[in-house]
């Protein structure tokens, strides 16, 4: 069994698409093991969202509960940019599993995202000069793997060494990020694998790695199921990125209903009585319109603790908008943004139905087979033809 923990509920929906583009049976839990396990069980986590001490023992408390399932192949997704506390997290894994190396790939050569003599780049460009410099939570202030890493690792780190450029063998204890920009590194860096160590990496290198382990499967032509364009949706445009506020925008000029946070819910203390009048709105519009798209501000917002209060009360006030309507159609931007919600709504039981797009994967609530939600990274495009409008 391969088991799959994500720092993300993106990061582990991507995985979702991976397995159903490639016919391979996958089971999905949020912080939990999935009581029916799959040949792919996935664990999706927010550890990315957690503070280095939190997000080591959570995959301390994953990790133990694993090896009682017995032999178990572990890949840690990671995000493909590094963000997050990596090395802390695979000690974690290190010590409960008994092993004393990783491979790590966290390469996307598709997507421009590349390894090369060890410094991560960006359409060719480093990673710290580019806008990934200015993250809010995790900003790359070097571009070098090892640095990247070590940067974010440093209570918990207990990685002897971490080696990066051409790769040709792994001999000793450490983390390994060979070289890698093109489809054929991802395929060279898997061949590397063997039973005495740890997988971590990108989605990309995960489909490589299932190729390496499961041959002619991972390459069973998908049963593509046709999504016809949704005319009666809710997008939580919960993106940082520019393009998210461009796509936000582009619905609102095609007539959908633009809602933004009023000033009120923009400051550290905000009174309940304002969440449940924004609720209020909010009902009113879906139910005349059938259609909302919702973000947060214009702008990025800060104060003390403001993307955990500000994720709270969007998670709030969309609680209440999906208790009082039928919305069959949820799509969210932004892994953190989508576990929260997910936790608030009670939907930790959710299948991963159809991938719509690399990285853009529809999944249905189990206890409401009429209820989707349609999640993606916040850096990843929407399809086109995905809303009706």
């Amino acid at each position: 069994m391969l088991v799959v923990i994500a720092d993300d509920l993106t990061g582990a929906a991507e995985i979702a698409g991976v397995c159903l583009r490639r016919q391979i049976p996958v089971a999905f839990g949020i912080d939990a093991i999935p009581e029916v396990l799959k040949p792919v069980t996935i664990i999706a986590t927010d550890t990315r969202s957690l503070s280095e001490t939190e997000a080591h023992y959570q995959h301390l408390k994953i990790a133990k509960q694993l090896k009682l399932k017995g032999d178990v192949v572990v890949f840690k997704k990671c995000d493909s940019v590094l963000r997050g506390h990596v090395l802390s997290e695979l000690s974690a894994l290190l010590t409960v599993f008994e092993k004393d190396r990783v491979l790590l790939q966290p390469s996307n050569p598709l997507g421009k995202r590349c390894v090369k003599d060890g410094v991560y780049l960006i359409n060719n460009i480093p990673i710290a000069e580019t806008h990934f410099a200015s993250d809010p939570d995790f900003p790359a202030r070097f571009s070098e793997v090892k640095n990247i890493l070590s940067d974010k690792s440093l209570k918990f780190n207990t990685v002897r060494s971490v080696c990066t450029g051409g790769i040709s063998t792994i001999g000793h204890a450490g983390v390994f990020v060979p070289d890698c920009t093109s489809e054929k590194d991802l395929a060279k860096s898997s061949a590397l694998y063997n039973n005495s160590m740890l997988l971590a990496g990108s989605a990309a290198f995960f489909d490589s790695i299932l190729y390496h382990l499961v041959g002619a499967v991972a390459h069973a032509v998908p049963d593509v199921k046709v999504f016809e364009a949704a005319d009666r949706f809710v997008l939580v445009s919960g993106s940082a990125f520019p393009e998210s506020l461009q796509f936000a925008e582009q619905l609102s000029n095609k007539g959908v209903p633009l809602l933004y946070f009023p000033d009120a819910m923009l400051k550290p203390s905000c009174e309940p009585k304002v969440c449940a009048g924004f609720s209020k709105k909010l009902i009113k519009t879906y139910k005349r319109e059938s259609r909302l798209v919702l973000r947060i501000a214009r702008e990025d917002i800060v104060f003390p603790e403001s993307s955990k209060l500000l994720k709270e009360r969007l998670s709030t006030v969309l609680n209440q908008l999906v208790s009082k309507t039928q919305i069959p159609e949820l799509f969210v931007e932004g892994g953190a943004t989508a576990y929260h919600l997910l936790k608030t709504l009670g939907w930790t039981d959710c299948v991963p139905v159809q991938e719509l797009a690399h990285g853009v994967v529809r999944l249905v609530n189990t206890q409401n087979k009429k209820a989707h939600i349609t999640i993606k990274p916040g850096s990843y495009r929407w399809p086109e033809q995905v809303f009706k409008c």
